[in-house]
């Protein structure tokens, strides 16, 4: 199967990981009142310019910020296997007069996005000056979904839904704030007769279950804020042992590193204290009931043999029997 390109510009924002260290180099440079960084700004803004390597460079510094922030720029170029010269090129393509400059915008990108205090006072920022912050909140929800729909081609929906119905075995990999996501989409697939496994361990650990996939299988890993390092090794895993894979993300620009045979990417809302799951929850929906949907034209009987056990069982509503609502060892009203 022919994977996507390895850089997917979807829209401008982007944020990076909640738990990421506040330890940073200070560096004091001019503030604006733009609600985005100044890197960002210029990144994006010259993303048309670039060529495939100053893509990505600039994928690893938005990706990797917290890394970049230390880094010289011979072993920015190390790193990312670029030359020296092409970082040079890079820095002269995004209007960046040097490497010190570069590294000052990379410090404030991480105190604007990463600290507590910054991103708790941006969130109230967007949610507006109000005594109905249930009602701002909503109404901030709601316009990143409908950014949502413009954001993500259906075909998309349609290809992932595909490559999990061709499937029985789905593993799925998070960042743990999102583990939250990787339950919903267990149970969701163990109702359509998928055996969903989730990898909640990091570091080598990985590696338990990583090396059991086979191209039988697909990997469904959510990447936000940041390219995290163990999906960047799973997914390495899945381009060497031909596993499908499948990447939900809110990055703008997609590391080659997470490149995936289908990437849905999508902004999740503004950088806050907490970060919305609104917006992969309704991809994550939309897939499992496109997968459903597939199955069902394809002649499985999805959710057939699980309606006639519930009626067997007197759960045909959903609801426990009546002489087992109270628990076994109490009367019935």
């Amino acid at each position: 199967m022919r994977r996507r390109s390895p850089f997917i510009t979807m829209r401008q924002n982007v944020m990076h990981d909640d738990n990421a260290s506040s330890d940073i180099p200070v560096v004091e440079i001019a503030q604006t009142g733009d609600s985005r960084t100044s890197l960002e700004t210029r990144l994006e803004e010259n993303l048309p310019g670039f060529t495939s390597s100053q893509q990505q460079i600039a994928a690893y510094i938005l990706g990797h910020p917290d890394r970049a922030a230390y880094q010289s720029m011979s072993q920015l170029a190390t790193t990312i296997g670029v030359s020296n010269a092409a970082i040079t090129r890079f820095l002269k393509a995004a209007g960046i007069a040097s490497g010190g400059e570069l590294k000052g915008l990379i410090a404030r990108h991480i105190r604007e996005k990463m600290g507590i205090a910054g991103r708790l006072g941006k969130k109230l920022k967007n949610v507006g000056d109000t005594t109905d912050l249930f009602s701002s909140v909503v109404e901030l929800e709601i316009e990143y979904l409908q950014k949502c729909i413009r954001e993500v081609p259906p075909n998309l929906i349609e290809d992932a839904a595909t490559i999990i119905s061709e499937r029985e075995r789905v593993l799925i990999w998070s960042q743990r704030p999102y583990w939250g996501l990787v339950d919903l989409l267990e149970y969701r697939l163990s109702r359509l007769s998928r055996q969903a496994i989730p990898i909640i361990e990091s570091g080598h650990y990985v590696l338990d279950k990583g090396h059991t996939m086979n191209s039988d299988d697909v990997l469904i890993g959510l990447a936000f804020q940041r390219s995290p390092t163990d999906l960047e090794m799973l997914f390495d895993l899945t381009r060497r042992k031909g596993t499908a894979s499948i990447l939900l993300t809110d990055l703008p620009l997609i590391p080659t590193k997470l490149s995936a045979d289908v990437v849905i990417s999508a902004r999740r809302g503004p950088s806050g204290v907490s970060n919305s799951h609104i917006v992969p929850m309704a991809i994550i929906n939309a897939i499992i009931l496109a997968t459903g949907k597939q199955l069902v034209t394809s002649g499985f009987p999805v959710m057939n043999e699980l309606d006639e056990l519930r009626q067997k069982y007197g759960y045909e509503y959903g609801y426990p029997p009546l002489q087992n609502r109270h628990g076994p060892n109490e009367p019935d009203e």
